[in-house]
């Protein structure tokens, strides 16, 4: 094969490897570009994906062919023909010494790289993105994720909770992830910026409808994006991390990986979502929220009890937090149920913080009408599930903190019989088929990589 040769197949082998994630998520994310919705980007000016790519190609072709003639000359020194020849008739140690180099090699490069590069370390909070470090009537930024269509009204409905008005602004970007069947390069796209083609087929036709509507409903208060991620389902976690680090945002929502029936049964397991709720947890750039949604699809939000299961701990200030956004919008009530151990140590640091996050809600707050503040003292855990049990029928919608890790009084043996340890002690109860209740469940995780 002559250098000619060499340099066109080079080239043809360059030309159908598939761009990265990363290069991919930054050509859906620059604004100039379009993205149809079959993944295909273009340029502005209108010309087509091969012309966009000829200046990317003489690039290549200019590091090939700088490369190659490196080799060239390097070997020419050794006179390369006879240089292997004279290697390959050496004795049978040195052949096997060269073969096990190449395997030791190859093994220990992979554990190397996998010891020493953490992916997740670029998510790792430099500067808080939490609900409670933004400031009173700044606005809300929240990624939300959806998986199946059953989905889309229950997210659209936590949206409208949060009570949209122009002193309590929401900037929502919703994400809708499939998994990647039949393609080896993964697809991102930003439909805002989808190209406009009328014979196009579109991968989430529901969700944009649903979204776009919700923006016009809310105008000037609430701006909805949509996006479509196809990717592997092991690697999802990644879109949905890059998107919200991207955006600023201030907590993820996700879907639970189970779907409730209308007589209250478990219809639908999905391990897979519940995998990907895991690994997002644990890499997350900012708060999270898993919604259990066990109420039924179309409630309205313009009426709805919400109550607020509040142990202590920096999980359950967060999701006071978002709680105290719902109040915006009057017809919504919100109940604070403190649940105070009864051996409490007034002088632990975290019950000063949580008085502190409370005065708010005893004062300022606990004069709106539409705000109801309440203390219960708690012996033990069994004290703790009646309650639970008891406000499960009353409420359409319940949030409480993961507090995941946390040890009290309160909760003290439940952990023990903790099926979802995503969803923390009493989200966990909540959830649990035994738990006759129909009202949808919020269990929020404040950013745990925020560097103070």
């Amino acid at each position: 094969m002559n250098f000619n040769q060499t340099i066109f197949s080079s080239a043809t082998l360059l030309v159908s490897i598939p761009l990265s994630r990363r290069e991919i998520y930054n050509v859906c994310m620059d604004q100039p570009m379009k993205i149809i919705s079959d993944g295909i980007w273009n340029h502005p000016n209108g010309s087509s994906p091969a012309q966009s790519a000829y200046t990317m190609l003489q690039i290549q072709m200019v590091i090939i062919f700088a490369i190659t003639q490196a080799f060239h000359f390097i070997l020419k020194q050794f006179g390369f023909p006879y240089f292997v020849s004279q290697v390959m008739a050496q004795n049978k140690q040195v052949i096997g010494v060269l073969i096990v180099s190449v395997l030791v090699l190859g093994t220990t490069s992979k554990i190397g790289v996998k010891a020493l590069y953490d992916p997740s370390r670029k998510y790792a909070g430099y500067q808080k993105r939490n609900i409670m470090s933004l400031k009173q009537n700044h606005e809300l930024r929240i990624v939300a994720c959806i998986q199946k269509t059953y989905q889309v009204i229950h997210m659209k409905n936590v949206l409208q909770l949060c009570s949209p008005c122009p002193e309590n602004t929401l900037v929502a970007d919703i994400l809708h992830l499939m998994e990647l069947v039949g393609r080896s390069t993964p697809i991102f796209i930003a439909h805002r910026l989808q190209q406009k083609v009328g014979s196009s087929y579109n991968y989430s036709g529901e969700l944009i409808v649903t979204f776009d509507l919700f923006e016009r409903d809310y105008a000037g208060c609430a701006t909805a994006n949509t996006y479509t991620a196809i990717s592997p389902m092991a690697l999802m976690h990644e879109d949905v991390c890059h998107l919200a680090l991207d955006k600023n945002a201030a907590i993820i929502i996700l879907p639970f990986h189970l779907k409730w029936g209308g007589d209250g049964s478990i219809e639908l397991e999905d391990n897979n979502i519940r995998s990907f709720n895991s690994r997002v947890l644990e890499r997350a750039p900012c708060s999270i929220g898993i919604l259990v949604s066990r109420g039924p699809a179309g409630f309205s939000a313009a009426n709805y009890k919400v109550a607020m299961v509040f142990l202590g701990g920096a999980d359950d200030r967060e999701a006071l937090c978002l709680a105290k956004r719902f109040t915006k919008n009057l017809g919504n009530r919100l109940f604070v149920y403190r649940l105070v151990a009864y051996d409490r140590d007034m002088s632990n640091w975290e019950d000063m913080i949580d008085d502190e996050e409370l005065r708010e809600v005893r004062g300022a707050y606990g004069k709106l009408e539409n705000v109801t503040y309440e203390e219960h003292t708690i012996e033990d855990a069994s004290q703790t599930t009646v309650f639970i049990k008891d406000i499960a029928n009353k409420f359409d919608f319940i949030m409480v903190g993961r507090r995941y890790g946390m040890r009290s009084s309160q909760t003290y043996g439940l952990e023990n019989w903790t099926e979802y340890s995503e969803l923390g002690v009493i989200g966990d109860l909540l959830a649990s088929p035994d738990m006759e209740t129909r009202a949808s469940v919020l269990v929020v995780q404040q950013q745990s990589t925020a560097v103070s």
